[in-house]
């Protein structure tokens, strides 16, 4: 990792993390970290495409920018488990409040091939 004085932090462990300043010389860690923040850009989009985003945007009185953005999140975003599907659709916010056995998570299997 590097501070954003460009030099090496060592000692801490922060994925995702840009530093802002040292730590004092006792904990060996950073002070003021923030998340850092990517940005790309998307070349060769068709004029059909950029209109339906567009228009997507409108309509939810965001920009095409936050548009995009929410549309990578959903797109990328962890799987839906069904049980929290089913608590979704059938749970207190609509008037039912199924009994359901407490499960932990389940380890994955490695499947063959």
């Amino acid at each position: 990792m590097r501070s954003t004085s460009g030099e090496f932090v060592t000692g801490c462990s922060a994925p995702g993390l840009v530093a802002d300043a040292w730590a004092g010389p006792t904990d060996g860690c950073l002070v003021n970290l923030k998340r850092a923040v990517g940005n790309i850009s998307v070349r060769r989009l068709d004029e059909a495409t950029l209109g339906r985003l567009r228009q997507r945007a409108q309509q939810r009185g965001v920009s095409m920018e936050e548009e995009v953005r929410r549309i990578l999140q959903s797109a990328l975003a962890e799987p839906t488990r069904i049980g929290d599907l089913a608590l979704s659709s059938f749970g207190a916010a609509h008037g039912v409040e199924p009994d359901l056995p407490s499960h932990g998570v389940h380890p994955s299997v490695a499947l063959p091939g």
